[in-house]
């Protein structure tokens, strides 16, 4: 049996085990009775060199397709395979690849079983099918048009076991993806979790820039297209009951660590080698093997994830010793080092893996993964990182150095990385570049690169560079560049333009381009955002549900929204809960306020506090009207000042007016103004009322005017009384009928007050009328008391008779005080 390798490839090994195993550059293993060897490599006895050929499924061995291997005392016998639960689903999704093409992604940590739940598919579902297996992404290039020729995917898989080797912009990227796609062929992958968690647009941080919308380099545009099937490490309840009743004693066994490791992890002694190196730094032990081995696992982490060579190793394993001990460890020898280092444990596999003859190595990617998911993984030194550079640059592998360097928030690195790789990689590097320079503060250079990157044809770079354009507020220059992408179809430009378009109607037209193809939602859920401002509500309602049923959980938090405003209150909480449990944090928030209404305090608060940990500012106002209604007015405050801090205009606006009852004027002034007059219309009233006692008439109408088309009457009459207060008469009496004409009849009382010292008594008269007749007792008073002195008292007795039998006396709009606003959601997403 032939494993595909690349024709310039020659890989050699060598095993003690009887039946001598050979290591392949990709880490696979194969047995030597089934590969055809050479005397052609001039540096070992044996090299290996097999055509590019697809491999038929049902004839190939699972340990060449990349599975960990398991004791051999069983003579080298696969254990049985135990059914996962997510087996149904992935057949599913291999068995609909087969037939339109497409991508299959199986994600989990290292020994969770992936490669081998993925080959078991295979061979259930495809026996006598083909499969192609390149080494790497430039393999996979170098080969691509054999992929896609005519004739030859058909019924053939293309496999990628450990999925981060062929990603680069010399391998597997969206072009090469959109190739596989057109040509409809079916894709198998695997891809350890964290190295998942490091690419993909959800691993992104919280603090990335907002305008890249999870566009993390190659990596993140290639994911983000893809819907990945995860397989948890730790078995469930129902897998361990089948492994239980395996005949097989190593799967049994297994089952009773279970608690701690996976099956599979077990079965291939992860914990076990992992043990082994850490007690092997004694003077007892093999202090420099381990040393080396540290080394390697460094060297994997700052992006050598394929071969590192030895030299190298060598070089840097005394930094390693050094901080344990050095000379003081009494280290063995290199070669008995080595050799500690190679051995195979346990009959599976060593903690290194020798390549080419023992002069490059590659590292279990167990240990690794382990020390990031225990929280063990030191800070990578400096040494290594220049060692690493000054080796990967002149071999073109500084890419995945500089895509490393920034997971671990080395920017020098990363930026001496970049630089390395411009000349091979000239617009990736650029892009790449650019993002380090806007995450040092140097948005001047970030924009000249990303301009020559897009002068060189890329799309995203063009797509960065408007983001800069419209942080700095050059709207237009930003449309332009997003409009390159649009016009060719790119979708993600269509995305970067719909949101920069400040016309909703126009916004929409572009919405409405990519809301289908978007799988997301997210495209759809915006068009919804786009019909709900501009009134159109049926639209908006469809395109929700849209983006809901798509997965979309913000769109099933406005979609239940809408519902429970047409009086559907049943469905409407089920999908904002239904939003919540799928992340949405605004529907956290709603969903915990519904909770605290129905008594379940406890429930709603601990909902909320998860949202504020997610970022979700507007939870944190919520929590502070809490603690008002318990009459805790100081832990409130505290909420609110950090829901200011954080952005949250409700907060900022109840803390405002907190601070203004306590009579702290300037503090109220600061938080109405963090409020945003321009969004939150209370606030702007607030600050008018503030602004207008201070004498600052001007500016108290500019930030009223902000507010004039949500404000309701009384809140205008509160302001045009101030006015009168301070002796504008006539911008009183603007803001007075602007108040009535809004329905509040008592605004009458103070411009009939103003008439009547302007002498226009007729007018007076009539306003004082009506505002009596709506039962303000002020109104009569003035009214009755004008009249008398103008000597018509019988006029005047009359008024108090008619009206002082009318409603209940008002109190005048002027001594009203609105409370802390109980938070709503957030408009926008």
């Amino acid at each position: 049996m032939n494993h595909p390798l690349s024709p310039n490839s020659y890989q050699s090994g060598h095993s003690e085990q009887e039946g001598r195993v050979y290591q392949l550059g990709s880490g696979l293993q194969l047995n030597a009775d089934t590969i055809s060897l050479s005397d052609i490599g001039k540096d070992s006895k044996f090299s290996i060199r097999t055509p590019f050929e697809p491999i038929q499924i049902g004839s190939t061995d699972a340990y060449e397709m990349g599975v960990h291997r398991a004791e051999s005392r069983h003579d080298g016998r696969l254990p049985e395979y135990v059914q996962r639960t997510a087996d149904e689903e992935l057949r599913r999704r291999i068995s609909k690849a087969r037939e339109d093409g497409g991508f299959v992604l199986l994600v989990g940590d290292s020994t969770a079983g992936k490669t081998r739940a993925a080959f078991e598919a295979l061979l259930a579902l495809s026996p006598e099918a083909k499969i192609w297996a390149p080494i790497d992404g430039r393999d996979l290039v170098s080969h691509i048009q054999d992929i896609v020729e005519p004739g030859s995917s058909s019924g053939c898989y293309l496999w990628l076991d450990d999925l981060e080797r062929y990603i680069g912009p010399d391998g597997l990227n969206p072009a090469t993806a959109g190739l596989l796609k057109n040509f409809r062929v079916p894709i198998i992958a695997t891809m350890r979790a964290e190295q998942y968690r490091r690419l993909s647009p959800a691993g992104r941080r919280a603090d990335e820039d907002s305008h890249e919308h999870g566009h993390y380099a190659l990596g993140s545009r290639l994911l983000q297209q893809l819907d990945p099937l995860f397989l948890p490490r730790i078995w469930d309840a129902n897998e361990l009951e089948r492994a239980r009743r395996t005949g097989d004693s190593r799967v049994s066994g297994a089952a009773d660590h279970a608690e701690i490791f996976g099956i599979a992890e077990y079965l291939a002694a992860g914990p076990r080698l992992y043990e082994e190196w850490s007690l092997a730094w004694t003077a007892e032990g093999n202090p420099r093997g381990a040393a080396i081995v540290a080394a390697a696992v460094d060297c994997a982490r700052a992006g050598l994830t394929n071969d590192i060579p030895l030299t190298l190793l060598v070089d840097l394993h005394h930094t390693y010793l050094a901080k344990q001990g050095g000379d003081l460890l009494r280290p063995e020898p290199l070669d008995m080092a080595l050799e500690w280092a190679t051995t195979r444990h346990y009959g599976i596999t060593s903690l290194l893996l020798p390549i080419r003859a023992g002069s490059m190595y590659r590292v279990f990617d167990y240990l690794p993964d382990s020390m990031a998911r225990r929280g063990l993984a030191a800070k990578i030194p400096a040494e290594t990182w220049e060692a690493v550079l000054e080796y990967a640059i002149p071999e073109g592998l500084s890419f995945h150095v500089g895509m490393a360097a920034v997971q671990h928030r080395e920017w020098p690195v990363a930026e001496k990385a970049w630089k390395g790789a411009l000349e091979a990689n000239p617009i990736p590097a650029r892009v790449n570049l650019g993002r380090v320079y806007v995450r040092t503060d140097r948005r001047e250079l970030a924009k000249n690169v990303w301009r020559e990157a897009s002068d060189l044809g890329s799309l995203d770079a063009a797509i960065y560079l408007g983001g800069l354009h419209e942080k700095d507020g050059n709207i237009s220059k930003a449309i332009a560049l997003y409009l390159r992408g649009a016009e060719k179809g790119d979708d993600h430009s269509i995305q970067h333009l719909a949101y920069a378009t400040p016309d909703d109607e126009e916004s929409a037209d572009w919405w409405l381009k990519v809301a289908d193809s978007d799988t997301s939602g997210r495209s759809a859920f915006n068009l919804g955002q786009c019909y709900a401002r501009l009134g159109d509500l049926t639209s908006a309602k469809r395109w929700w549900k849209s983006a809901a049923d798509m997965g979309y959980s913000h769109a099933m938090h406005s979609y239940g929204l809408q519902l429970r405003k047409e009086g559907m209150a049943k469905e409407a909480l089920e999908w904002i809960k239904r939003g919540a449990d799928e992340g949405s944090t605004n529907a956290m928030v709603t969903w915990a306020r519904y909770l605290i209404d129905q008594k379940q305090r406890d429930e709603g608060s601990a909902l909320l506090h998860k949202a504020v940990e997610l970022g979700e500012a507007s939870g944190l106002g919520v929590l502070g009207y809490m603690h008002l209604q318990d009459g805790e007015l100081a832990e409130a405050k505290k909420f609110w000042q950090r829901g200011m801090e954080a952005g949250n205009s409700i907060s900022a606006f109840n803390l405002g007016i907190t601070l203004e009852d306590e009579g702290d004027s300037v503090g109220a002034e600061e938080a109405y103004r963090a409020a945003d007059c321009s969004k939150n219309p209370s606030a702007a009233l607030r600050l008018s009322l503030l602004i207008a006692k201070q004498g600052d008439i001007e500016e108290a109408e500019i930030n009223l005017r902000y507010g004039i088309d949500r404000a309701e009457g009384w809140e205008i009459c509160n302001f045009g009384t101030t006015l009168i207060e301070r002796g504008y008469q006539e911008r009183a009496l603007y803001w007075l009928h602007v108040a009535f004409l809004r329905g509040h009849t008592h605004s009458a009382t103070g411009a009939g007050l103003i008439y009547a010292r302007m002498g226009l008594y007729s007018e007076a008269e009539r306003l004082l009328a009506i505002s009596s007749r709506a039962g303000n007792s002020d109104a009569k008073d003035i009214l009755s008391a004008a009249l008398a002195r103008q000597g018509r008292g019988a006029e005047a007795a009359k008024v108090l008779r008619l009206f002082g039998q009318g409603e209940k006396t008002v109190a005048t709009s002027s001594s009203r005080k609105k409370r802390p606003q109980r938070p709503k959601r957030r408009k926008k997403r």
